[in-house]
């Protein structure tokens, strides 16, 4: 562990030098938060000219910088490195290197793969070893974080053949479940619960206790939308239980932000406000990137217990960081919150602003859940803003897709009301079926098996048979030959 009153001492009397060895601490991001508040107060100390000597002060000022939102500075330090790079042959620096490129949110997916690969053919020659980076900041997902993966999980198998090889000669026991828990997200943004719950189980092997953490909060997310499901209790007990295996103190407060999430839909007051007032993350601090997940967390607590004006002051300061390029699905979220509490604080101009900016964004890639895990909070936004929405270019097949699981956890409220929205029962049948949904029901009318339909478009069963299911719903049918007849009747097919 650093001591941090040596290199105070180093900084006073001026051996800058030394106090940068210090400094340079493989293991800074295992720091609690109070630690690197106190780490960064000391890196200040020490002159830019020093700091940009080290490769490893390098990357951690990259990351530092990320954590506040400033890119241009983050950008900055890499051109240090970069420069390092020239004029040194070690293969530290490829391993920095690659770690910027993960974290810089402007670094496309296939540059990110090339510098996977030249640093892969580095370490093979020097037999080396990379440790796993921690792209994800302080946020139990592979899938959010410093960068978006969805193109990696829209590619799996491409990914996989790429990615695999390398991860099982880097550190093949603390990166299993990797690219199968991002997939899994991906699946489960989706609202493809099937799929998603497929991929998961391939992570929970891992030895990660990051990617651990992850696949157990995605596990008890699938359980808690499916009222079938009886397993809910026992992967929050699974995920309670981790602060006793785990023994990683810098990994406590996503653990506790988990339970707290889970505490607030299941309406316990105490132990929200009792988790409110324990946690020590103060957004006016900075590091809000790192400590995005729980800043949100402060924020859907704040909305729970009626605290609105608190949570719009620290989304609109996470917006204003995550607006620097750093990572559109994070900015999206922090949209979808803020619409809500800005609506419930009865500024419902700005509300439809922040839920406008968020469907936008998340509309490309079809992220159903960012929305519906709002529950009954985001309803009324949808059903009074649904005309304003349609007319700014959101596709009402897109809302009605989100509003489909809004309708089913609001006849689960304790209070048993359910209040239609008459705008989305007027749609017409075709225009609540997706274009996938459509398509699996003509090869459903062509006499196509399940097997036959998850062939053709490289997907699972499972899958398949989730389509059919909504399709079932949303036609009110109660078998494929009804819901072929209905579709048929209303010119679907």
């Amino acid at each position: 562990m650093l001591n941090l009153e040596k290199i105070q001492e180093l900084t006073t009397s001026q051996n800058y030098d030394m106090a940068v060895s210090k400094l340079a601490y493989k293991y800074f991001n295992t720091f609690t938060y109070k630690e690197l508040c106190e780490y960064w107060a000391c890196v200040k100390l020490v002159p830019e000219e020093n700091l940009k000597t080290n490769p490893l002060m390098c990357f951690i000022m990259i990351q530092i910088h990320v954590w506040n939102g400033d890119t241009a500075l983050a950008k900055k330090w890499l051109f240090h490195l970069s420069t390092l790079k020239k004029s040194q042959s070690d293969v530290q620096i490829e391993y920095y290197s690659f770690g910027a490129h993960c974290i810089l949110p402007d670094v496309d997916n296939a540059n990110l793969l090339l510098c996977a690969s030249i640093l892969y053919n580095d370490l093979l020659v020097t037999q080396g070893t990379l440790d796993y980076i921690e792209m994800s900041c302080l946020t139990p997902s592979v899938l959010k974080g410093f960068k978006d993966f969805s193109d990696f999980s829209k590619n799996y198998k491409a990914v996989a053949s790429i990615m695999k090889p390398m991860i099982q000669n880097f550190q093949s026991d603390q990166c299993v479940g990797f690219i199968e828990v991002a997939t899994a997200e991906y699946l489960y943004l989706r609202n493809d619960m099937t799929g998603a719950s497929t991929y998961v189980a391939g992570a929970l092997d891992s030895k990660n206790p990051y990617i651990t953490i992850t696949a157990l909060f995605m596990l008890a997310r699938i359980a808690r939308v499916d009222v079938t499901n009886t397993s809910f209790d026992d992967i929050l007990h699974h995920i309670v239980a981790l602060k006793d295996n785990i023994k990683l103190e810098y990994l406590f407060p996503v653990v506790d932000s988990i339970i707290a999430r889970f505490n607030i839909v299941s309406k316990k007051t105490k132990e929200v406000e009792d988790w409110l007032d324990s946690s020590e993350i103060n957004y006016l601090n900075g590091f809000c990137v790192r400590y995005y997940f729980e800043l949100v967390t402060q924020s859907k607590a704040h909305i729970f217990l009626g605290n609105y004006s608190n949570a719009i002051t620290i989304l609109e300061r996470l917006t204003s960081y995550l607006r620097n390029d750093i990572h559109t699905l994070d900015l999206s979220e922090c949209l979808a919150n803020c619409a809500v509490a800005c609506y419930y604080a009865d500024s419902k101009e700005l509300a439809f602003q922040k839920l406008l900016e968020a469907l936008t964004i998340c509309q490309a890639h079809g992220y159903i859940r960012v929305f519906s895990d709002l529950n009954e909070w985001i309803k009324p936004l949808f059903k009074e803003f649904y005309t304003q929405l349609v007319e700014a270019n959101i596709n009402s097949k897109y809302i009605h897709e989100i509003i489909g699981p809004l309708d089913d956890t609001t006849s689960q409220n304790d209070d048993g009301n359910d209040n239609d929205l008459e705008d989305f029962d007027s749609l017409s049948l075709m225009d609540r079926l997706t274009e996938m949904e459509v398509e699996v029901l003509l090869l459903v009318n062509e006499g196509k098996t399940n097997a036959q339909i998850a062939k053709k478009f490289s997907i699972q069963q499972g899958t398949v048979k989730f389509h059919i299911s909504n399709v079932l719903k949303k036609l009110s049918a109660t078998n494929r030959v009804q819901a072929l007849a209905i579709a048929k009747a209303n010119h679907i097919i």
